[in-house]
């Protein structure tokens, strides 16, 4: 492979790398600028020239900048020249980052983010999506809402455009065999799921950043699932409350949460939120409400009619079972009349005198 000598402060990174969203890691750099300082510099540096005669690097971006740290920005450096296309640049970065020796979230998903632009724009192509794909398994670049042509970027001719998880994971090399078939790994899924909830406003970008891959992937799967049942605002509740939960740390400096232990949580999260939440129109659905009482518990309605039926011949009934019976009767009786207490007020009034006789 031919090699070029280039000024290191002239090697511009890939430009599918967007390092806001995937930044450097300072602990891999400080690890490779000790080794530099013990052994030198080996190159390992693969890099093309674009069309503006700009170097840019293919991979290596955390090699790059120990070495800024080390050197002087004039100091030369050889690198492997090759000409690349856009599609070999963001593939080789896919499997570089793949291959590392501590893949991040963020790599995850700015590489799928890349790859669906990149695709949007016309830079790169993935494979043809089979005819017999449903659509609830398409989405449609530069969205990653899965099956939705509507969303923020609206699709005008799906030529092109449309993609699935496992057209995705092809072309970037993460895949895994399902039965006969390749299809798109973990990695693969997770950021198109993080990805999708993020362009639906319900969690902000890098938010899963801290979390583990096993951590990231039960959010999204509980967090997209509450959405799809419940809305919007509760998978936002939804989402923070597992990141706060997997990041927090117990007194033994252990995870507050397992991801075993997410779905009991999520539907004791739901069941407190559903309680907290106020409905949009109070009045309407307060009367709404009433009306159906009204409706319910009339002389004409049947459950009255079988009731007083089964009192004719209660007598028949064993005494425990009769027993049980007036228990169910007299504790939804019971309901009732504190509900109707709490609604009059009186209860409430009550509360606030015996307080003030206490006081």
């Amino acid at each position: 492979m031919p090699t070029e000598s280039v000024r290191l402060c002239d090697v511009k990174p890939n430009p599918f790398r967007d390092l806001s969203r995937n930044p450097l890691d300072p602990r891999k750099i400080e690890t490779l600028q000790e080794s530099i300082r013990s052994t030198g510099w080996w190159g390992n540096i693969l890099a093309r020239r674009n069309r503006a005669g700009e170097v840019e690097a293919a991979y290596g971006h955390n090699r790059l900048e120990a070495l800024r740290n080390e050197l002087d920005p004039d100091t030369k450096i050889e690198v492997n020249m090759r000409k690349l296309s856009d599609s070999e640049m963001l593939q080789i970065m896919a499997r570089e980052n793949m291959e590392d020796w501590s893949p991040s979230l963020a790599m995850e998903i700015e590489t799928v983010r890349a790859a669906v632009i990149a695709f949007a724009e016309g830079k790169v192509k993935l494979p043809t999506v089979a005819k017999d794909v449903t659509s609830a398994h398409k989405r449609y670049a530069p969205s990653f809402i899965l099956g939705d042509r509507s969303g923020p970027h609206p699709v005008e001719d799906e030529v092109g455009k449309v993609y699935t998880a496992n057209t995705l994971g092809i072309f970037l090399g993460w895949t895994r065999k399902l039965g006969k078939e390749v299809g798109a790994n973990a990695a693969v899924q997770r950021a198109l799921g993080a990805l999708e909830l993020e362009e639906q406003k319900i969690i902000e970008k890098n938010e899963l950043s801290a979390l583990t891959p096993d951590q990231a992937t039960a959010t999204v799967e509980w967090t997209k699932k509450t959405a799809k049942e419940n809305g919007k605002s509760m998978a936002q509740a939804v989402a923070n409350g597992l990141i706060s939960q997997f990041t927090g740390k117990d007194t033994d400096g252990k995870p507050k949460l397992l991801v075993r232990d997410a779905a009991e949580y999520v539907a004791n999260l739901i069941g407190r939120e559903r309680k907290r939440q106020k409905p949009k129109d109070i009045r309407t659905v307060a009367r709404e409400l009433m009306e159906k009482f009204q409706e319910r518990f009339t002389d004409s309605d049947a459950s009255f009619a079988r009731l007083e039926k089964i009192l004719e011949f209660a007598d028949e009934l064993s005494v425990p079972f009769r027993h049980e019976f007036a228990k169910t009767l007299e504790s939804l009786s019971q309901r009732i009349l504190k509900t109707a207490e709490d609604m009059r007020g009186t209860s409430v009034m009550a509360k606030r005198l015996l307080s003030m006789q206490k006081g």
